[in-house]
């Protein structure tokens, strides 16, 4: 199975007529050495590429650094560089 990567922490790929989308999470108690590497995590199973990419960029704030996140406009503008990211993979 080919995965695409959307950006450094998330990647899809095509599974049974279905996208699989997938985030990099921390391995934590998973790996040999707790907190040592990263796993992929499954978020989600999409009939269409575009129902996948919509669920990447409406979730890209609870993906994105708490620390960039202090006020609505902080949301909105992690929002729109979601949406600006996804046009430039698209004319790609």
């Amino acid at each position: 199975m080919k995965h695409i990567k959307i950006d450094d922490k998330s990647r899809f790929s095509c599974e049974h007529d279905n996208y699989v989308l997938e985030y990099e999470v921390p391995k934590g108690d998973f790996g040999a050495k707790k907190g040592v590497g990263f796993k992929w995590e499954i978020d989600g199973y999409f009939p269409t590429l575009e129902q996948l990419l919509n669920d990447w960029v409406r979730n890209a704030p609870s993906h994105s650094n708490p620390v960039k996140m202090k006020e609505l406009k902080d949301v909105v503008k992690i929002l729109q560089d979601a949406e600006d990211h996804i046009a430039k993979l698209i004319k790609k």
